[in-house]
């Protein structure tokens, strides 16, 4: 009797030491994921950094602590081909960093400008005392293409690619008029006498008009009538007249002998004697005289 008793203590006892270790197992297995979170948080803490991407605001994030390539992952940030960030991408940031991404794109773009046509100036016009435009010019157009740089939405480069032409420009060309036989204008023919105001008698080319005795002045043979005309036609040139308002012939010939303070351009004078005095024949101004050049002197 005394050994079936001592039989059922022992049998007793282990009961309890296993329900001793059943509990024990019990808290230990409901321990763990606390165990494990805990020694995570000890290799893997969190941090709080700032982040500005782009041209957003700065904005704060929780992250687990780790290298700026994890963050990105963690916040689900990408770089583009061309952008960066502040800091590298293997570099471990810490509580309160700032993680600065700069976004770069490129875009193109072009401008025109339009390129100067140049004028030509050809003196070989007949008519004198005029300019003649024999072609328009026209400006030509060129583009210039461009690489721009963007940072964050601002332009930060404009990068010059190429040009190209888009329309050649095409020159003027204007004719002037030049001394030359056959050269002709229309002006205004007056009349003067050898006692004009701040006249003394002789002609610029040293002719005395006082010792001709009539209007007109022989040369190569010819009866010439006396002009003053402009600087640019040469002294003893011949000049034809026409439509004038002169008690002379409709066409008269007349030889360049002088020269006038206001004798510029298409004005002519034609000498008739003396103003207070005797004149050599009757006439007026005349407004659309017709000019042309039969010889150049020299």
């Amino acid at each position: 009797m005394k050994k079936i008793r001592q039989l059922s203590l022992s049998q007793e006892a282990k009961k309890k030491l296993l329900l001793i270790l059943i509990c024990s197992a019990c808290c230990v297995l409901f321990s763990m994921p606390t165990l494990f979170a805990w020694a995570d948080q000890i290799a893997n803490p969190e941090i709080t950094i700032e982040v500005k991407d782009g041209k957003l605001d700065v904005e704060a994030f929780t992250v687990i602590k780790g290298d700026a390539k994890s963050i990105l992952e963690q916040l689900d940030l990408g770089l583009g081909s061309y952008d960066f960030m502040n800091v590298e991408l293997d570099d471990v940031l810490e509580d309160g960093d700032l993680l600065q991404i700069y976004r770069v794109s490129h875009d193109a773009d072009s401008s025109q400008e339009v390129i100067e046509a140049e004028t030509e100036t050809h003196y070989d016009g007949l008519h004198l005392f005029t300019t003649t435009t024999v072609q328009e010019a026209q400006s030509g157009i060129l583009q210039k293409n461009y690489d721009v740089v963007y940072m964050n939405g601002a332009e930060q480069e404009r990068i010059l690619v190429n040009e190209e032409v888009v329309s050649e420009p095409v020159n003027g060309v204007v004719s002037v008029g030049s001394v030359q036989v056959g050269a002709y204008f229309s002006g205004r023919l007056t009349t003067y006498g050898s006692d004009c105001y701040g006249c003394s008698g002789n002609t610029a080319s040293g002719v005395n008009l006082n010792n001709l005795g009539g209007p007109t002045y022989t040369y190569k043979g010819q009866e010439y009538y006396i002009l003053a005309a402009d600087r640019s036609i040469p002294m003893y040139s011949i000049i034809k007249i026409t439509n004038h308002n002169l008690g002379l012939p409709s066409t008269i010939y007349g030889i360049v002998l002088d020269r006038g303070g206001s004798i510029k351009g298409n004005k002519v004078d034609i000498y008739i004697g003396r103003e207070n005095g005797e004149r050599y024949f009757t006439g007026y101004t005349s407004f659309n005289t017709q000019f042309e050049i039969v010889s150049v002197g020299r």
